[in-house]
Protein backbone atom coordinates (compact mmCIF):
# COMPACT_ATOMS: atom_id res chain seq x y z
CA UNK A 1 0.00 0.00 0.00
CA UNK A 2 2.56 2.23 0.96
CA UNK A 3 4.81 1.64 -2.58
CA UNK A 4 1.49 3.45 -4.28
CA UNK A 5 1.50 6.79 -2.29
CA UNK A 6 5.53 7.46 -2.55
CA UNK A 7 6.39 9.43 -5.65
CA UNK A 8 9.34 8.37 -7.08
CA UNK A 9 11.49 9.75 -10.17
CA UNK A 10 11.85 8.11 -13.66
CA UNK A 11 14.53 6.20 -13.88
CA UNK A 12 14.67 4.69 -10.61
CA UNK A 13 12.74 1.85 -11.78
CA UNK A 14 15.21 0.05 -13.45
CA UNK A 15 14.19 -3.69 -14.26
CA UNK A 16 17.57 -5.60 -13.88
CA UNK A 17 15.68 -9.04 -15.17
CA UNK A 18 15.30 -7.00 -18.54
CA UNK A 19 17.92 -4.31 -18.42
CA UNK A 20 15.44 -1.66 -19.10
CA UNK A 21 14.89 1.61 -17.89
CA UNK A 22 11.34 2.08 -18.00
CA UNK A 23 8.58 -0.68 -17.94
CA UNK A 24 5.22 -1.13 -17.67
CA UNK A 25 3.72 -3.64 -15.59
CA UNK A 26 0.83 -5.85 -16.45
CA UNK A 27 2.05 -9.52 -14.78
CA UNK A 28 5.77 -9.81 -13.78
CA UNK A 29 7.90 -9.42 -17.42
CA UNK A 30 9.90 -12.27 -16.55
CA UNK A 31 7.04 -14.75 -16.27
CA UNK A 32 5.43 -13.73 -19.66
CA UNK A 33 6.63 -13.23 -22.88
CA UNK A 34 3.76 -11.13 -24.64
CA UNK A 35 4.50 -8.87 -21.74
CA UNK A 36 8.22 -8.64 -22.99
CA UNK A 37 6.83 -7.71 -26.58
CA UNK A 38 4.80 -5.22 -25.32
CA UNK A 39 7.27 -3.66 -23.40
CA UNK A 40 9.69 -3.49 -26.53
CA UNK A 41 6.28 -2.23 -28.58
CA UNK A 42 5.80 0.71 -25.79
CA UNK A 43 9.51 1.53 -26.02
CA UNK A 44 9.79 1.65 -29.41
CA UNK A 45 6.94 4.42 -29.31
CA UNK A 46 8.58 6.32 -25.81
CA UNK A 47 11.71 6.89 -27.96
CA UNK A 48 9.91 8.53 -30.80
CA UNK A 49 10.70 5.33 -33.33
CA UNK A 50 9.41 5.21 -36.82
CA UNK A 51 9.38 1.60 -37.16
CA UNK A 52 8.04 -0.89 -34.53
CA UNK A 53 10.33 -3.23 -33.52
CA UNK A 54 8.38 -5.95 -35.16
CA UNK A 55 4.89 -6.14 -37.16
CA UNK A 56 1.49 -7.06 -36.86
CA UNK A 57 1.66 -10.04 -38.33
CA UNK A 58 5.00 -11.26 -35.84
CA UNK A 59 2.87 -9.89 -32.86
CA UNK A 60 -0.38 -11.85 -33.74
CA UNK A 61 1.92 -14.72 -34.50
CA UNK A 62 3.94 -14.71 -31.08
CA UNK A 63 0.41 -14.12 -29.11
CA UNK A 64 -0.87 -17.32 -30.68
CA UNK A 65 2.21 -19.52 -29.70
CA UNK A 66 1.76 -17.82 -26.30
CA UNK A 67 -1.57 -19.07 -25.90
CA UNK A 68 -1.36 -22.72 -26.69
CA UNK A 69 1.99 -22.68 -24.57
CA UNK A 70 0.07 -20.89 -21.75
CA UNK A 71 -2.91 -23.03 -22.22
CA UNK A 72 -0.34 -26.38 -22.58
CA UNK A 73 1.42 -25.30 -19.50
CA UNK A 74 -1.70 -24.70 -17.45
CA UNK A 75 -3.33 -28.63 -18.63
CA UNK A 76 0.06 -30.05 -17.86
CA UNK A 77 -0.25 -28.19 -14.15
CA UNK A 78 -4.14 -29.40 -13.37
CA UNK A 79 -2.91 -33.06 -14.46
CA UNK A 80 0.11 -33.17 -12.31
CA UNK A 81 -2.32 -32.16 -9.56
CA UNK A 82 -4.97 -35.00 -10.63
CA UNK A 83 -1.95 -37.25 -10.70
CA UNK A 84 -0.92 -36.82 -7.21
CA UNK A 85 -4.23 -36.43 -5.52
CA UNK A 86 -4.68 -40.20 -7.17
CA UNK A 87 -1.63 -40.88 -5.54
CA UNK A 88 -2.91 -39.96 -2.54
CA UNK A 89 -6.01 -41.56 -2.97
CA UNK A 90 -4.31 -44.75 -4.09
CA UNK A 91 -2.85 -45.03 -0.37
CA UNK A 92 -6.25 -44.51 1.26
CA UNK A 93 -8.42 -47.07 2.36
CA UNK A 94 -12.07 -47.39 0.58
CA UNK A 95 -14.01 -44.10 0.14
CA UNK A 96 -17.59 -43.69 -0.39
CA UNK A 97 -17.86 -40.32 -1.86
CA UNK A 98 -20.82 -37.92 -3.29
CA UNK A 99 -20.87 -37.70 -6.62
CA UNK A 100 -23.07 -35.99 -9.67
CA UNK A 101 -23.11 -37.93 -13.54
CA UNK A 102 -21.64 -35.81 -15.58
CA UNK A 103 -21.76 -37.72 -18.55
CA UNK A 104 -23.51 -40.59 -19.82
CA UNK A 105 -21.55 -43.09 -22.40
CA UNK A 106 -22.75 -45.83 -23.89
CA UNK A 107 -20.27 -48.00 -22.21
CA UNK A 108 -19.94 -46.10 -19.38
CA UNK A 109 -20.76 -43.71 -17.03
CA UNK A 110 -18.75 -40.55 -15.33
CA UNK A 111 -19.15 -39.08 -12.13
CA UNK A 112 -17.78 -35.63 -10.32
CA UNK A 113 -16.45 -36.83 -7.29
CA UNK A 114 -17.77 -33.71 -5.32
CA UNK A 115 -15.67 -33.55 -1.96
CA UNK A 116 -11.96 -34.05 -4.43
CA UNK A 117 -13.75 -32.30 -7.76
CA UNK A 118 -12.15 -35.19 -9.87
CA UNK A 119 -14.32 -37.14 -12.93
CA UNK A 120 -13.99 -40.54 -12.61
CA UNK A 121 -15.04 -42.86 -15.57
CA UNK A 122 -17.09 -46.07 -14.99
CA UNK A 123 -16.94 -48.48 -17.16
CA UNK A 124 -19.59 -51.09 -17.71
CA UNK A 125 -17.33 -53.83 -17.12
CA UNK A 126 -15.94 -52.39 -14.15
CA UNK A 127 -19.35 -52.76 -12.38
CA UNK A 128 -19.54 -56.17 -12.31
CA UNK A 129 -19.55 -59.33 -14.72
CA UNK A 130 -23.52 -60.31 -14.48
CA UNK A 131 -25.15 -56.33 -14.47
CA UNK A 132 -27.56 -55.03 -17.09
CA UNK A 133 -26.36 -51.81 -18.48
CA UNK A 134 -28.31 -50.16 -21.06
CA UNK A 135 -28.23 -46.30 -21.25
CA UNK A 136 -29.47 -43.83 -23.85
CA UNK A 137 -26.17 -41.82 -24.53
CA UNK A 138 -26.08 -38.53 -23.05
CA UNK A 139 -29.32 -38.77 -21.25
CA UNK A 140 -29.81 -42.08 -18.76
CA UNK A 141 -28.20 -45.77 -18.02
CA UNK A 142 -30.09 -48.04 -16.59
CA UNK A 143 -28.14 -50.39 -14.38
CA UNK A 144 -29.60 -54.02 -13.04
CA UNK A 145 -27.84 -55.63 -10.32
CA UNK A 146 -28.66 -59.26 -9.99
CA UNK A 147 -29.28 -61.07 -7.05
CA UNK A 148 -26.39 -62.51 -5.09
CA UNK A 149 -27.23 -64.61 -2.08
CA UNK A 150 -28.94 -62.93 0.32
CA UNK A 151 -29.19 -59.99 -1.58
CA UNK A 152 -32.35 -58.80 -3.86
CA UNK A 153 -32.04 -58.17 -7.55
CA UNK A 154 -31.22 -54.21 -7.77
CA UNK A 155 -32.15 -51.80 -10.45
CA UNK A 156 -30.93 -48.15 -10.53
CA UNK A 157 -31.84 -45.50 -13.68
CA UNK A 158 -29.14 -42.43 -13.43
CA UNK A 159 -29.91 -39.38 -15.55
CA UNK A 160 -27.50 -36.51 -16.75
CA UNK A 161 -26.76 -34.57 -13.39
CA UNK A 162 -28.23 -37.03 -11.11
CA UNK A 163 -26.68 -35.53 -7.85
CA UNK A 164 -27.87 -38.76 -5.74
CA UNK A 165 -24.42 -41.40 -6.50
CA UNK A 166 -22.33 -42.71 -4.38
CA UNK A 167 -19.16 -43.18 -5.64
CA UNK A 168 -16.78 -45.89 -4.34
CA UNK A 169 -12.71 -44.96 -4.23
CA UNK A 170 -10.27 -47.50 -3.84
Amino acid sequence: KQWYQRRVAVGTFFFFGLSMELYTHFTSPIRRYPDLIAHRQLQAILEGKKKSPMDFDEVSELAELSSQKKYASKLASDKSGELFLWLFLREQVTMHEAACVVEIGSESIDVLVLRYGIQVRIWRDYIGEKVEFQSKEKEWAHITWPADGDKPKCSKRYELLDPAVMATLR
